[in-house]
């Protein structure tokens, strides 16, 4: 039998060259495939792969979530649980509600949206309109329009959370300003007319103002995600088009909104709310029994 040995090191190289060929192969493929850059990665698979949602036991009824701008404020409420995976903390959620006063809808009349102040104003005084503020905060693979300082998102891509399992959406301004239209809306978590009706026609002109323009009420989805809702929707007239996933951090964002600009709540979108969190609290693991001596 002939000596097949090799010389010390050699096969550590052949092992380094094939992985350098399969993480080659790798990245062709990716490319291919449209899979976003790296830091990216982790929302790719989490809208793609199965263990998203379907594998993982009780979190297919959308408790988990992913950390990011919006949920980071949620979590230092304690909204979210961070441990040992970030996901609603639908007991907190509750409580919240609870402490939320009663109030049935108020009249609309005199109602204009002017009452809000003028749209996207920048008050946060950072130089940019607050939409592409959001558009920024919520999109990735960013450009901006030269000559704006930064501040006119001009393409970016998105993916819609008010969906299951959306894709990437691509964004391009100049197409926005040729046809009228875009993918990409901003959406009024709690919607004016809406916060009009529970409370918002008694604040002064500047807290309208920046209520309008709060990061944590907007939210960067598909325009086709938003049909059907009007600007005096609450949570029992619309809901993310989506089963339970989408709908846990709505409510979420929904409450914490209320209850931050002390608004008041009927007793439809309470319920609303709170059939949404029933759904997004997991089941609480059997306690072992300890069988009579």
């Amino acid at each position: 039998m002939s000596d097949q040995r090799t010389a010390p090191g050699e096969s550590l190289f052949a092992s380094v060259g094939f992985l350098i060929t399969v993480l080659a192969v790798g990245f062709f493929v990716a490319v291919q495939a449209g899979i976003p850059p790296a830091v990216d990665v982790y929302r790719w698979i989490h809208q793609r792969v199965d263990v998203s949602f379907e594998s993982l036991d009780w979190n297919r009824n959308g408790a988990y979530v992913s950390l990011g701008p919006v949920t980071d404020d949620l979590a230092a409420a304690g909204l979210i649980t961070l441990t040992p995976h970030p996901a609603i903390n639908a007991d907190a959620v509750k409580a919240l509600l609870d402490a939320i006063p009663a109030g049935a809808t108020g009249a609309s009349y005199a109602y204009s949206p002017d009452a809000f102040g003028p749209r996207w104003s920048d008050t946060d005084q950072n130089g940019c309109d607050q939409r592409n503020d959001v558009l920024a905060r919520d999109l990735t693979d960013i450009r901006y329009t030269p000559g704006t300082h930064n501040c006119v998102v001009s393409t970016g891509t998105f993916y819609d959370s008010y969906a299951d399992n959306s894709g990437p959406i691509s964004y391009y301004r100049a197409e926005e300003l040729a046809t009228g239209t875009s993918p990409a809306a901003i959406d009024e978590v709690v919607p004016l007319r809406w916060a009009w009706q529970h409370g918002a026609n008694t604040w002064s002109a500047e807290q309208r103002e920046k209520f309008a323009t709060d990061f944590a009420n907007l939210q960067t989805t598909q325009a086709s995600s938003l049909a059907g809702k009007s600007d005096q929707d609450g949570p029992a007239s619309w809901l993310p088009p989506a089963e339970s996933h989408a709908a846990c951090l709505y409510v979420t964002r929904f409450t914490n909104t209320v209850s931050q600009y002390h608004l008041t709540l009927d007793d439809d979108d309470r319920s609303a709310i709170r059939h949404v969190l029933d759904a997004c609290t997991p089941p609480r693991p059997a306690t072992p029994t300890t069988p009579a001596s």
